[in-house]
């Protein structure tokens, strides 16, 4: 393990930390750090090139649930990139399937651009992508109402059955009481990624600390009684259905993306805005 100097996380290789100093120190860094930040992020880039490769030479073969469990179990949560990223699904699949009328939104319900993310909470690489790609579309405008972009966030427990599946379901609980804030809690969670407990009690002080008002008490019920475990079982059962069991897996109008980079993804959300026009 190696701690961060400027906040004291731990990470199990200089990989992971150096990677950490460029998405949280990046202002804080000096020189010399900011070139191990960058050959990190190169690393980061080989590694991912890498995996495409062997995704692609497995691509013919049907991979059963049980091989996913036992390659899930070698590598580790730290890699979540696993096998293939499944096929393009057409938008009114995914809005009927996926209830979309009914779930927290960013931006408009009726927006020409839908950007769907299937994510786990205590994925490493959902993190870094909520810190470098949809904060920051965000923040320039993308997800606002009147843009013509939407995101939905969908749940795809694949890092630990038990805590990822807890986050997800207390995400809901929070949803069900009020969906603006669920995106605060949401933030949240991915802020304080593996610092909490995932237990009923570590989740809802994470509430009582990231949003104001909800009845914490009702909270607690809900997530204790695993009500909304069920909405996170059939987020999951689809995305498998679809051959979604990497995360993030990143939809655009129901295409699949591969590149979710910053600048890639404004590129692809402008395309389709210009085509809607």
């Amino acid at each position: 393990m190696v701690e961060c100097d400027y906040c004291g996380d731990e990470f199990d290789d200089e990989l992971d930390l150096h990677l950490h100093w460029g998405e949280e120190h990046e202002d804080e860094i000096n020189s010399h750090e900011k070139d191990k930040v960058k050959k990190a992020r190169r690393k980061k880039e080989e590694q991912e090139e890498a995996r495409m490769k062997d995704r692609k030479k497995y691509a013919g073969y049907a991979l059963t649930g049980v091989l996913a469990v036992v390659f899930l179990a070698f590598v580790g949560p730290q890699v979540v990139q696993m096998i293939g990223a499944g096929d393009d699904v057409e938008m009114e699949e995914l809005e009927a399937e996926l209830d979309l009328e009914e779930r927290p939104v960013l931006g408009d319900r009726d927006a020409d651009v839908t950007v769907i993310e299937f994510g786990d909470y205590l994925c490493p690489a959902c993190r870094s992508f909520e810190h470098r790609t949809k904060e920051p579309l965000k923040n320039t405008g993308y997800f606002q109402e009147g843009s013509g972009v939407s995101f939905y966030y969908v749940h795809l427990p694949v890092v630990d059955p038990t805590g990822s599946t807890n986050a997800a379901a207390a995400a809901e609980c929070v949803a069900e009481q009020d969906q603006e804030q669920y995106w605060d809690y949401h933030g949240a969670l991915f802020q304080n990624q593996q610092n909490i407990n995932y237990n009923t009690q570590g989740l809802v002080n994470l509430a009582e600390q990231s949003t104001e008002g909800l009845d914490y008490e009702q909270l607690e019920a809900c997530i204790s009684n695993g009500d909304t475990r069920e909405r996170v079982s059939d987020d999951q059962s689809f995305a498998h259905n679809n051959g979604f069991r990497s995360t993030p897996t990143v939809l655009v109008n129901g295409q699949v993306v591969h590149d979710r980079s910053y600048d890639n993804m404004v590129q692809l959300i402008e395309g389709e805005l210009d085509q809607a026009e």
